[in-house]
């Protein structure tokens, strides 16, 4: 009883700190110039790092499906519910990993420092942790479903970490132009809905150009294909959920929290390198 309570504090907590502090931000209308300048910077350098435009859709809807069915699976102590949590779980980990590596290469912005990323590093290991704990008490057959899942998930946060590492010097006059915005607006000017910029912000001329040039030079991922791969996703877990393979083993249950263990390891160490000017961070520095 004592581990529920447990893993429904700890990934209600992360959770709602992610809706709060993330999701929720992104797909509401608002006209708070800070968060403004934060959905800039999601849409221009975490989708150009991902190669998806119009980002701040993408994340903050995907935070919202992602982070809701753990608080409440969380909260309801059943088979099912631990199937749920296991899924939105499994995937809420390397989600929020992926997450803290783009936080520990960009430069500070928002009041966001690279150490930021360290909590994201515990953060995905706790829920790594949950899934594993979820797969203890469902339906064995499920186990594998569910671990496999997560082994998914978590190779596509790896193929995403080696997309970030191999752009971010690409774009870097594409940073040093959201941290002048972020730094103008954080002076307290204003940012108004709907524009590209502050009001009344003017770079320094070579910055813009240069930043057009690298986002010129982006491969984005079109919209009808990131939705066509997200219905076969969903399809094919959908299916192994309705129709799960017999003959699960529960011993697979700790692969979720091996795997997590060593993306968190990973990221500590990645963020360690960037605070220390590596991992192409150091070129950004430079240009600020």
């Amino acid at each position: 009883m004592w581990l529920l309570i447990l893993f429904g504090v700890l990934t209600t907590i992360i959770a709602l700190g992610t809706l709060a502090g993330e999701s929720l931000w992104l797909i509401t209308p608002h006209n708070d110039s800070k968060k403004l300048a934060g959905r800039s910077q999601i849409n221009n350098i975490y989708g150009s790092m991902c190669g998806l435009k119009n980002m701040n859709l993408i994340d903050g809807y995907m935070g919202v499906c992602i982070m809701a069915p753990v608080i409440i699976s969380a909260w309801v102590w059943t088979p099912t519910a631990a199937i749920v949590g296991g899924v939105s779980a499994g995937v809420a980990g390397p989600f929020l990993m992926a997450v803290g590596l783009f936080i520990a290469l960009i430069p500070p912005m928002g009041g966001v420092t690279a150490e930021t990323a360290y909590v994201f590093a515990v953060f995905g290991f706790i829920l790594g942790a949950a899934t594993t704990f979820r797969c203890s008490y469902m339906p064995v057959e499920y186990v594998n479903v569910v671990v496999g899942w997560h082994v998914f998930c978590m190779i596509i946060a790896a193929v995403y970490t080696t997309h970030f590492l191999n752009m971010v010097t690409k774009i870097k006059y594409m940073m040093k132009l959201e941290k002048q915005k972020d730094d103008f607006v954080a002076a307290g000017n204003t940012w108004v809905r709907g524009e590209e910029a502050p009001v009344n912000f003017v770079d320094d001329g070579k910055t813009a150009a240069e930043a057009k040039k690298e986002l010129d030079g982006i491969s984005f991922t079109p919209a009808w294909r990131v939705f066509l791969e997200c219905v076969v996703i969903v399809a094919v877990l959908g299916y192994e959920l309705y129709s799960p393979p017999a003959g699960g083993t529960r011993d697979l249950m700790y692969v979720p929290l091996a795997t997590s263990a060593v993306a968190c390891a990973a990221l500590i160490y990645a963020t360690v390198q960037a605070t220390k000017g590596g991992l192409g961070k150091q070129e950004i520095l430079d240009l600020m």
